[in-house]
């Protein structure tokens, strides 16, 4: 089973810069960042509810992210094992 949720990615960014939007998809206890191409501010991101709050074009940009959960969601079939046991696929970067 597939857990897929957004992360804002504030480990590397400086206090009052935009920060990368990525979506965490979690597959066999492995975990993988994907990035949206959605940056902004934290103060805009509710990390509780998962939500862009406050933010001019919040309702466009939770629509865009539960559209990409969405589509990673139905494209669970892709994230298989290998025959090592190692995932295929798993972590690569995909437009």
């Amino acid at each position: 089973m597939t857990t897929t949720k957004p992360y804002l990615d504030t480990r590397a960014y400086a206090h009052g810069t935009e920060a990368p939007l990525k979506l965490s998809i979690c597959m066999y206890g492995r975990t993988a960042l994907i990035p949206l191409g959605i940056k902004f501010l934290p103060e805009y991101w509710d990390a509780k509810t998962q939500t862009a709050v406050r933010h001019p074009q919040k309702q466009r940009l939770n629509i865009t992210i539960q559209n990409r959960k969405v589509t990673e969601k139905r494209s669970e079939h892709r994230w298989d094992r290998g025959p090592s046991g190692s995932l295929v696929g798993f972590g690569a970067e995909r437009a």
